[in-house]
This record gives C-alpha cells, structure tokens and sequence, in this order.
C-alpha cells in the first residue's frame, strides 16, 4: 500500500471515530504524516506566558497567550483543570492537503480567555494549553477577583464578535495549502482582505471557513504579506491581522 492510501485510509478511520475521541485519533494520524513531510524538528513554545492577577468585579479581564509552533498548533483554555474554549483538535486537513509535498507549518498562533464581569467564583486558576502532536505546553496564571462585588454590572448581550484565536505569522513552503487562522467566541459572518482588497473565496486560490480560517492553495511569493479577517454580527465587527511568508519550495 502506498503513503498515500495509508493515510487516506487512516483518515477514513479517523472520522468514523465518535466525537469524543477525534482529537486523539486526529493526533495520532498528524504525526504519521508529519514523520513523512514535516521538512523541521518539532517544536513548541509558549513565548507570552500568563501572569498572576488580581482583577476587580464587573470590568471584563481578558487573558493573552502566544505560542510558536512547528508544526501547527491547537489551543485550548482551562479553567480549574476543565475545559472553557478551545480544543486539541489538529488541522488534519491542511496536511492531508499537502501530503505529496514536503511542508513548513512554522508560525506563532495568539489566543484570548476573557472573563466577562468576574465575580468570586470567577477566581481561580487559568490555563492556556497548546498541542502539536508532538508534545503539550501550558501556563497557568492565578486570577483572584477582589473588591466590592455590588459595583454596576455591564450586560453582555448583543455584544460585538470577539475574535478568540489567530495566527500571527504563519510560514509555509510555495505551492503548498496555507491555513490562516481566525476564530471568534460566537457565530459570525466572516471576510479577509490582502492588500487592501477583499477577498473573493467563491473563485481563485482562497477558501473561508465557516468558522472563520482562511485557507489559500499553491502559495506563492507573491502571497506575501498582511491579511486582515473580520468577524460581524448585527451588534458590531472587529478586525485581527495576521502574516503569511511563503518560503523557498525544496526539493522533493
């Protein structure tokens, strides 16, 4: 059997798997083929690690983790040890995408935790974890919630998106499938722009997600630069930016 139709094959296994298990299936089916393409050594680093906190009642905190990642990395946030935003699910897809190609996937992805009006039982122990397959890293930070918790409480509701995770830079070898990632902490409407100009995903090399990403296929030089991803609801939109460098193509 051939390296493809291993994995295709692998693949197919994978999502036939219930939810529950899927980031573990995903894992194990991301390292296969990184063994396979992955042109460097693994790699992961939290390069802007949480820090304790004492934040006051009713004013929104919000809590900032960085990672560089080879490969690409998911992340995921914790709060007491238990799940809050995120998952470890790894974008297999981009790497089954370019599975007849060596790939880069060298990039630092930003992600956000807000606490929205805290309270006391908002204090606790606050986790980013980031995975690539290769290994786990995590900071924690304590966060205590003092002072008067009589103090005016802003409404949350129909409030603008908040754009949770992206990637800061993102670099990947010339004619491969890019992944640009962009994801918000509610459903949006999604565009990207490069250059100034909006970008079209109904033709050309550009794909947006539902959940915001944007894929771009058979990178270029020419693909270098600033891309910009905003996400809108009715209340209002924000605007995140990231960076695309595509690299020399190497030799098969």
């Amino acid at each position: 059997m051939s390296l493809l139709a291993f994995l295709v094959f692998n693949l197919a296994l994978v999502l036939a798997h219930p939810p529950h298990r899927v980031e573990l299936a995903t894992a194990k089916l991301a390292r296969e083929v990184d063994g396979h393409r992955l042109t460097g050594k693994p790699m992961l680093k939290v390069t802007s690690p949480l820090e304790d906190m004492k934040i006051t009642p009713g004013a929104s905190y919000t809590l900032y983790c960085e990672i560089l990642s080879v490969p690409s990395a998911a992340v995921q946030w914790l709060f007491n040890g238990k799940r809050i935003q995120g998952s470890m699910e790894l974008n297999v897809e981009e790497k089954m995408l370019n599975l007849r190609h060596k790939y880069v996937e060298s990039g630092i992805l930003a992600s956000t935790y807000t606490i929205e009006n805290p309270s006391e039982k908002d204090s606790g122990v606050y986790t980013c974890v980031a995975y690539n397959g290769h290994d786990t890293v995590r900071s924690d930070a304590e966060i205590e919630v003092v002072g008067d918790e009589t103090a005016e409480v802003k409404p949350t509701e129909g409030a603008a998106p908040r754009i949770v995770q992206w990637t800061e830079s993102r670099f990947e070898m010339q004619g491969n499938v890019a992944t640009l990632v962009c994801r918000s902490n509610t459903p949006s409407e999604w565009t990207w722009t490069f250059e100034g100009e909006k970008i079209n995903s109904k033709i050309g090399r550009y794909q947006i997600m539902p959940y915001g990403d944007l894929r771009i296929y058979d990178i270029a030089w020419e693909d270098m630069g600033e891309y910009f991803c905003t996400a809108r609801n009715q209340f209002g939109e924000i605007r995140q930016e990231t960076f695309l460098y595509p690299t020399a193509k190497k030799e098969e």
